[in-house]
């Protein structure tokens, strides 16, 4: 793989994010608009509600993150949505986007970041990633998004 970036997410980087999102077989039609709306808020408004940032190789878009600040919490946020293209998949762009995600809100004196997701079985190699980022799992919302379909709760945290 080539030098990878990670650079402020910008509106023109939403078609690529897109295709990444639509390139993974376990995202419905509804999910993908939901992500695009918080990469549309993060690009078009950045550092506001929410932060994105996107990874590049060759000025191609493999990998993007979406989080912000927990609404009413002491220092909480929220990583919303992270994806990596399939074909760079397993080669340390979701481990970069996480610690340089992890860098910003050290900076900004967050806490703990929290994950949310589904029990699905196309979901397990997404847990299993968060477990090996640091990440624990602290709660299951049973039959929360659809019955037989848990949404998993996972914190890391960052204060030391």
């Amino acid at each position: 793989m080539s030098l990878l970036g990670i650079h402020v997410l910008l509106p023109s980087d939403q078609v690529q994010i897109t295709q990444i999102l639509k390139g993974w077989d376990h995202f419905s039609s509804e999910a993908i608009d939901a992500a695009m709306e918080f990469c549309e808020e993060a690009a078009c408004h950045p550092f506001q509600q929410y932060y994105g940032y996107c990874a590049k190789v060759d000025r191609v878009v493999v990998g993007f993150v979406v989080f912000g600040l927990a609404p009413l919490t002491d220092r909480c946020w929220d990583l919303y949505w992270i994806g990596v293209a399939p074909r760079f998949s397993r080669q340390g762009v979701g481990e970069a986007l996480v610690r340089y995600m992890e860098h910003i809100i050290i900076g900004q004196h967050g806490r703990q970041v929290y994950i949310d997701t589904s029990s699905l079985s196309d979901f397990i190699p997404a847990c299993r990633f968060y477990q090996k980022m640091g990440f624990r799992n602290i709660a299951c919302l049973k039959d929360y998004y659809r019955q037989g379909d848990d949404k998993l709760i996972y914190v890391k945290d960052l204060s030391g």
